[in-house]
């Protein structure tokens, strides 16, 4: 018999090399702006304490973050090669989240965009995983989750490792858990299109 596995999903991880330098300057620029224009920043999510500049402050216009940006940009661009998108995808914008003690991010997808990325700027291994869904999870009659075989996992947590970029395609449903500890989580998103 043959097995031929279908409907996969790739994600890509890469590391940035300069993290730690971007890091220091870019956490105090986010904790600021957090702390001076939460009032302002009007959120739909069902988390309403989570702040986040979805549709407010766009990092990928900002200077401060042209680093940053242009290694995420790079990564992309690698991905989406590797997955075979033929045609060039820029970015469409991008955006602050930060998570303190009981914050969270319920499940959403981005799915009228092609790809998604979320690069950890600030966080510690202990602070909120990053939860993907199966898009297979909520039917009946699936197969026992293995761990050898990804094509039955019900859900892939990824913990907040700082200087870590997540790329996937944008339709995935995905969340963070809730923050549990007082650390600080910064995460940068992004989304991108053809």
């Amino acid at each position: 018999m043959i097995h031929q596995p279908i409907f996969s999903i790739m994600i890509g991880i890469s590391s940035f090399k300069n993290h730690q330098e971007e890091s220091n300057k870019l956490t105090k620029f986010c904790l600021n702006l957090e702390k001076t224009k939460r009032k302002d920043i009007v959120t739909s999510w069902i988390s309403k304490n989570t702040f986040n500049t979805l549709n407010s402050i766009n990092i990928s216009k900002l200077e401060n973050f042209k680093n940053i940006n242009n290694f995420v940009y790079k990564e992309v661009d690698a991905f989406r090669k590797t997955i075979n998108y033929t045609k060039p995808l820029k970015v469409s914008g991008g955006w602050i989240n930060v998570y303190k003690k009981y914050d969270f991010q319920e499940y959403h997808h981005h799915s009228q965009h092609h790809l998604s990325a979320i690069y950890f700027l600030n966080s510690h291994e202990t602070c909120a995983k990053l939860f993907f869904k199966s898009p297979i999870s909520n039917y009946p009659n699936i197969p026992d989750p293995n761990q050898h075989m990804p094509f039955t996992w019900q859900d892939v947590r990824f913990k907040p490792i700082q200087g870590n970029l997540i790329i996937f395609p944008s339709y995935l449903n995905h969340c963070v858990e809730q923050q549990e500890n007082n650390k600080t989580r910064i995460s940068l998103a992004y989304n991108f299109d053809a």
